[in-house]
């Protein structure tokens, strides 16, 4: 008897869009859009498979976090192989990375996933972070990206604001350090934009700095004013130019995200209106 784990990895394997990096850069009308369960979590552990359907009735193409949140995996696989969403990518923070890095490559192969990520490089306090800090990060992420390269899958680390704030010893960034100490085959960015713009930076700037190297974009919106957290589409952040870099940039996914509002559904709804619409 095939085992259900190994039953739902040849499905999603069979699955033909579970391709190679996805069709995001053909053009505004064929762009493909995925959304981090964080957005939706409340209601996804409530009803997995209600949710992947609306979320697929939606156009959602794509699924990141699989495996995270207490949303349990098996049920929720199944629940978006119904619904033919297609899971790209999940992973975690350093210190769960490095305590069991084969736990995250594990699920990535099972579930036929292109990307792995580290969601918070650090291991320590940040509060006055050190060069010595930020190069042990980006060691970690090395060695980590190197072991996701030999499994065949791609990793990424996922930004924040404070990754933009100058080192007080050098007035560099950790992100410019991070990426110039990481090799470009084994360490991408996940880029959130909003954090970006919340640092006071030009999320275009940095896409054309590391073209190349944004292997996947999260698209959260920010407010005018309060600069809170917001669904694409609420707020003042530029994403019809966002996108249209995108194309150019190499890209491979465009997730939708804002891990604090409260109605996840009529969030992923809105925003993947408002995106499609650009």
């Amino acid at each position: 008897m095939m085992h259900r784990r190994s039953f739902l990895r040849n499905t999603f394997l069979a699955a033909g869009a579970m391709t190679l990096y996805p069709a995001c850069r053909q053009g505004s009308h064929k762009r493909k859009f995925g959304i981090i369960l964080s957005t939706l979590k409340n209601e996804v552990l409530a009803n997995p498979a209600g949710v992947m359907h609306q979320l697929a009735e939606a156009g959602y193409t794509y699924i990141e976090g699989l495996g995270r949140y207490g949303i349990p995996e098996e049920p929720l696989a199944a629940a978006m192989r119904e619904a033919k969403l297609i899971p790209v990518a999940t992973g975690e923070s350093m210190p769960q990375w490095l305590q069991d890095p084969d736990r995250y490559i594990a699920l990535a192969t099972t579930y036929r996933m292109p990307y792995l990520v580290c969601y918070w490089p650090w291991t320590g306090d940040i509060e006055r972070l050190s060069m010595e800090q930020v190069l042990q990060a980006a060691e970690n992420l090395e060695q980590i990206g190197k072991l996701c390269h030999q499994h065949n899958l791609r990793f990424a680390w996922h930004n924040h604001d404070r990754e933009f704030t100058a080192l007080e010893e050098n007035g560099r960034t950790p992100f410019d350090i991070i990426m110039e100490h990481t090799t470009p085959a084994y360490v991408k960015a996940e880029l959130d934009v909003y954090w970006v713009a919340y640092a006071g930076k030009s999320p275009l700037d940095i896409m054309r700095q590391y073209q190349g190297r944004i292997g996947i974009l999260h698209l959260k919106d920010m407010l005018d004013g309060t600069r809170e957290r917001a669904c694409p589409g609420e707020g003042m952040l530029d994403f019809a130019s966002i996108l249209a870099l995108q194309e150019e940039t190499k890209v491979d996914y465009l997730i939708v995200e804002n891990e604090k509002n409260e109605k996840g559904v009529p969030c992923a709804t809105s925003a993947l209106h408002y995106l499609q619409q650009l």
